[in-house]
Order: C-alpha cells, then sequence, then structure tokens
C-alpha cells in the first residue's frame, strides 16, 4: 500500500499557519498533493506554502479569514482559477474557549466561536462540496477537524463542546448526502495535542495534560496528517461519516486506578499502578478546584510523584482558566500574593484585585488569537477604556486610542479602520500593545511578545517597549521570555526560573556577566551571548 492515488490532488486546508493544519498542509505537499495554505497571518501562512514548495512542492497561500463564508467562498474560487479544479478541503481553522459555567458566558462568546467553529465548517463544506463535484473529481474528500470535545461532554465547555459536537453532527449527515457521488465526508477528533494554544507552557504543563490522558502522553500534529492523508488517499474511499478520535484513549471512557499482577511482563519500564501513586493533592480545597475544571484528574493522582509539579507553580501556562487560577491562589495554605501592599489571593473579594486589573495590561504571545477578527483596530484597542473609564466621551476615547497607536509605531490614520486580517503579525502585536497601555497601566506583563513574528517585526516591538520606558518611566514591564537577546535588550533584573522553582535573580549585567546556576550557565551557552 501506498499513497501515490493522492499525487496532483488539489486540497485547501484552512488555518494551515499552525498546528495541525500547518501539519496537514505539509504532509499533502510532502506526498505530492497541491496544497492551498488558508490563514489569517500572512506572514505564517506564506512561510508554510513557501516550505513546501522549497521541498519539491506545490502551494500556495490564500489570506483568509475563515469565521467568515464570504471569505471561503472567495478562497474556493481562487484555488478553482488557479489550479482548475478542487478534490477536496481540509476544514481545521478554530478557536478555544472555556473554563467557565454556561451562564458566564457573553452573547459575544456566543457568536465569536460558532463564526469560526461552526460557521466556517459550514462554509468549508459547502463551498467545497460544489466545487469538487463541479470538478468531477475523482476521489473527492471533505475532512473537519473536530476535538475529543465533540464526542464527550467537557465542564467549563459548553460552547465550544456545542461547536465541536455540531461539527461531527453536520460531518456525519453530509456523508450521507455525498456518498453516492464519491466524496468522503469525515472528521478528525483529536485530544490534548502539542499545538501553539499551549504557547512555550513549561514541561510541568505538558507533563499535567499528559497524565490526564490514558497514554500517559500528549499528541503530536504529525499524528492528525497522517490520517488526514489516509482519509484523503484512495486507500480511505469507503470511510465516510465517520468522527476518529486522534486522542490516546482519552474518549474512550473512564480512568480507574487498577494495580497489576504480574508487574514483571515489564522490562525497564514504568509500571502504571497503585503502586507509583502517591496523593497529588492533600489540601481537599485545592483537590476540589482542579476537580470542578479538569474531571478525573484529581482522583489520577501521578502527576506529583511523576513529575515532581506542586500546586506553588501552576499558572495560566497550564491552560487552567483565570477562575480556578484565584481559587487555587485562595485555597494554598502558606504563601502571600500582593500588589500595591494588598493581597489579591481570593479574587474579586480581595482588596488588591480590583487594583491590579485596573492598573494592570497584558500583551499575549500570540496577537490574533487575542483580537475579535470581527472588530476594526479602534474598537480593539478602545476595549479597555469601554470596559473601565466610563467617564470618557467618544472623542476622548478616540484621541486616546491615537496616542496609544502612535506610541506603539503605528500611524492611526492607516490602522483604525483595519481587521485583524489586514495585519501582519509584528503590526497584529503592536496594536495588542497598543490596548495594553490605553488606560495608562503601572504594570504591563508580556508573555514571550515576540516568539511569534519575524526578526525584523521583533526590533519594532523592542522599540515600541522603549518608547514606553521613556515616556512613562514608572511603568514596570514584566516580559516573560526564553529569548535571552530580547531580555539582554530591555531588562533592568532577571528572574530565571527552571520547572518552577527560582534559580537566581539579579540585575541583567550579574546575572548574564556572572550566571551562579549551571542552569542559568547552560541558557547563555546556547544563547551564544
Amino acid at each position: 500500500m501506498d499513497f501515490n492515488s493522492v499525487k496532483g490532488k488539489v486540497a485547501i486546508v484552512t488555518g494551515a499557519s499552525r498546528g495541525i493544519g500547518r501539519a496537514i498542509a505539509e504532509c499533502f505537499g510532502e506526498n505530492g498533493m497541491k496544497v492551498v495554505c488558508a490563514a489569517r497571518s500572512a506572514e505564517q501562512g506564506r512561510a508554510v506554502a513557501d516550505g513546501i514548495c522549497a521541498k519539491g512542492g506545490d502551494a500556495i497561500f490564500i489570506q483568509t479569514d475563515c469565521s467568515k463564508a464570504s471569505a471561503i467562498k472567495e478562497l474556493v474560487d481562487k484555488t478553482v482559477t488557479h489550479y482548475g479544479k478542487l478534490d477536496g478541503v481540509v476544514s481545521n481553522a478554530g478557536i478555544g474557549m472555556g473554563g467557565t459555567p454556561l451562564h458566564e458566558y457573553e452573547v459575544e462568546d456566543y457568536e465569536k466561536i460558532f463564526s469560526l467553529n461552526s460557521e466556517g465548517v459550514f462554509a468549508g463544506m459547502k463551498y467545497g462540496a460544489e466545487a469538487i463535484l463541479k470538478s468531477h473529481s475523482e476521489g473527492g474528500f471533505l475532512i473537519n477537524v473536530a476535538s475529543v470535545a465533540g464526542l464527550v461532554p467537557q465542564r467549563g465547555q459548553a460552547l465550544y463542546s456545542a461547536t465541536k459536537f455540531g461539527v461531527v453532527g453536520m460531518t456525519r449527515a453530509a456523508a450521507l448526502d455525498y456518498a453516492e457521488y464519491g466524496i468522503t465526508v469525515n472528521a478528525i477528533c483529536p485530544g490534548y495535542t502539542r499545538t501553539s494554544i499551549f504557547g512555550d507552557a513549561p514541561a510541568a504543563a505538558m507533563n499535567f495534560f499528559a497524565a490526564d490522558c490514558p497514554a500517559k502522553r500528549m499528541g503530536d500534529p504529525e499524528e492528525c496528517a497522517a490520517l488526514a492523508l489516509f482519509l484523503a488517499s484512495g486507500l480511505a474511499r469507503y470511510i465516510t461519516g465517520a468522527a476518529i478520535p486522534v486522542d490516546g484513549a482519552l474518549s474512550a471512557g473512564h480512568q480507574s486506578i487498577s494495580s497489576w499482577k504480574h508487574p514483571e511482563i515489564l522490562t525497564g519500564g514504568k509500571l502504571n499502578s497503585q503502586s507509583t501513586i502517591a496523593a497529588l493533592m492533600e489540601n481537599e480545597a485545592a483537590k476540589a478546584i482542579v476537580e470542578q475544571y479538569l474531571p478525573g484528574f484529581a482522583d489520577n493522582q501521578q502527576a506529583k510523584a511523576a513529575y515532581g509539579m506542586t500546586f506553588g507553580k501552576i499558572g495560566p501556562m497550564l491552560g487552567l482558566p483565570e477562575t480556578a487560577l484565584k481559587a487555587l491562589l485562595d485555597a494554598l495554605d502558606t504563601g502571600s500574593v500582593e500588589y500595591e501592599s494588598q493581597s489579591i489571593v481570593g479574587g474579586r473579594k480581595s482588596p488588591g484585585f480590583a487594583a491590579l486589573r485596573r492598573e494592570s495590561g497584558l500583551v499575549f504571545q500570540d496577537p490574533f488569537s487575542s483580537l475579535d477578527p470581527r472588530w476594526r483596530v479602534a474598537k480593539s484597542v478602545a476595549e479597555p477604556l469601554s470596559l473601565q473609564r466610563r467617564d470618557l466621551n467618544n472623542t476622548d476615547i478616540d484621541e486616546r486610542v491615537a496616542a496609544a497607536l502612535t506610541m506603539a509605531g503605528l500611524e492611526p490614520a492607516d490602522f483604525l479602520n483595519r481587521y485583524p486580517i489586514d495585519l501582519s503579525g509584528g503590526q497584529a502585536q503592536r496594536v495588542v500593545i497598543a490596548r495594553a497601555i490605553i488606560n495608562e497601566p503601572k504594570v504591563i506583563l508580556a508573555d514571550e511578545p515576540m516568539s511569534a513574528i519575524d526578526v525584523a517585526a521583533r526590533i519594532q516591538i523592542l522599540d515600541t517597549f522603549a518608547a514606553i520606558r521613556a515616556a512613562r518611566p514608572s511603568t514596570a514591564i514584566i516580559m516573560v521570555s526564553h529569548d535571552l537577546g530580547v531580555v539582554q535588550h530591555i531588562a533592568d533584573r532577571i528572574l530565571v526560573l527552571h520547572d518552577g522553582r527560582l534559580e537566581e535573580t539579579g540585575s541583567t549585567a550579574e546575572v548574564l556577566g556572572n550566571p551562579q546556576s549551571d542552569y542559568t550557565r547552560q541558557l547563555i551557552e546556547a544563547a551564544s551571548l
């Protein structure tokens, strides 16, 4: 058996700039398919297409807002114009949302997630099927990337699960529509997979999710890509209407602890049994909180013994919702977290929480995931003012937005009316920075702000932070970064963390010039500073 049957087929892959979409696009290209890479990010999407071509493949990039049916139709039309036909569509673009009970979601949340996760998939199938039929494709296919959450509901994931259940249902119904016409329609349902949703999360965070999976590991995007290639090939012509999990048995059923009668069957391996299980959480309050947001994990009880993880290290990188994090802080027996000498433990009820929320700005690692694709730049930047400064009139808001964009190195006249899809990665990140500084915060927290953009854009971002420091010297900037070159350029002080532990701290000159920790020395050597 081989995959020669896919050679020459024309396929669209949405969300192709990273993660599973990128892996599928590259896999298709390596096996002789003509690939149309569709994504919002022009820089990342074009890089994927260029990479396929560099390896001898045939690929183009078409910038697309996959939340809009009209954009999907235009994507399909451009594909047919370029290649003369269409054989398949992989509807992969989507967003995650969760961590809260249904009644706490806003209507805007519903509209945002359904526009991409549901309407985008519908449009991909509708216009894709039409083009495949008109192309008289031999071996046409529609592949939708759903989720394990489309097979098994998850607490706090009402909207996300609804979209993914809908994708599975739409897939199966469409399979009935097109079976006699030779178009297969299937869904891939990934579990915990190493994609950009986890960013640069530390090993402990990955271990946290791996421990929740029966296979005791996370999946790789390439594993979903291999399945997509099979479903697109002649080897899978009798497989249609299927929703196939790629999840390490996560959706197979509830895990229970068991012991082996004959562990000697394993040679050199580590037995997952009662003999290796230790108490993950002795704090009952913390255990209850984790069970609320990650059902079943608290009783799996392996993380502490296997990975040395303590709740003192749990943070947003673990993917826990903000409300869970606040509750965990409140449940801890020792230690304190303060802002302006006021405790923030306890969330909204604590004296320091309101001040921290009002006086801080956030810059996220992936700018596009933090910008509403339906909002123009002006509205996105103004959002903090709309929420916290009801005393300002529209003129005041407009002036502040323009000033923030200018400080971020963007000309207001050129960017106010743009949508995120119209921005490069560097431009989008500077829009996010403008939003973070609009309220003149005392603290700016930047999470790997240069990791998802190219070198030229990084320089612009560094210049932006330098401009902020010059204009507002009292503003504290806390930056999380693995790039020591960036840290060396911008930071006054450095804290080096390793697996949640503080290795050392001091001035930038002290830490980089005379490191005291072996781990710090290894980082400096690897960065060639």
